[in-house]
Order: C-alpha cells, then sequence, then structure tokens
C-alpha cells in the first residue's frame, strides 16, 4: 500500500512555461499512478504538465494516489510576469537584434 507520496516540481514560474510535475510514492513497491485534480481554473494534464496561466497568478491541484485516496499533496505554483535579466552593474542583457532577455 502507499505510504508517502514525493512531488518534484519547481514552485515558482514565468508566464508562457508549462510546468512538469513527478510523482514518486513509497515503498516503490506500491503501485505509481496518481491522478492530477485541477483546483478553480488551473490547467494540468493527465501526466501533470500544468498549463501556464494567461496572467499572473497562483495555480493550485491535487496530487492523489488512486490505490490509497489517503496519500495526497497539494501543489501551488506562482506564475509570474517576466524581468528582464540584468548584469551586476543594472545594464540590461539583450539579444543580438536587440530584444531584451527575460527570465
Amino acid at each position: 500500500k502507499p505510504a508517502t507520496l514525493t512531488l518534484t516540481h519547481i514552485a515558482e514560474a514565468p508566464l508562457g512555461v508549462d510546468v512538469q510535475i513527478s510523482a514518486t510514492i513509497q515503498p516503490s513497491t506500491a503501485n505509481q499512478s496518481v491522478v492530477f485534480i485541477p483546483i478553480g481554473s488551473t490547467q494540468v494534464t493527465p501526466d501533470g504538465l500544468v498549463k501556464s496561466p494567461a496572467e499572473a497568478a497562483d495555480v493550485s491541484l491535487y496530487v492523489v494516489s488512486t490505490e490509497e485516496s489517503g496519500v495526497w499533496k497539494q501543489v501551488t505554483i506562482r506564475y509570474r510576469v517576466p524581468e528582464p535579466l540584468a548584469q551586476d552593474d543594472g545594464t540590461q542583457l539583450t539579444q543580438d537584434d536587440g530584444t531584451t532577455l527575460e527570465v
């Protein structure tokens, strides 16, 4: 039977970047199948790819073991507006065509 659920993902991302969530259930002999249940307007694929919203926001979902519903975790990912990259002296980094690099 599943006992613990471990999730791997990034907690913050710029708008436009989809976030992949990976789930591992312990013990390793347990069924590794999970479902991703969106909360509110969050969009997530069956394999755990969280789609970026159109505007900066926090998105949340539940990850639940299909074998033992008592083994679950809530995930929140903060999507932010990309910010220009800057050097230590404050100079913005740009590409060869003059567009600003953002993260």
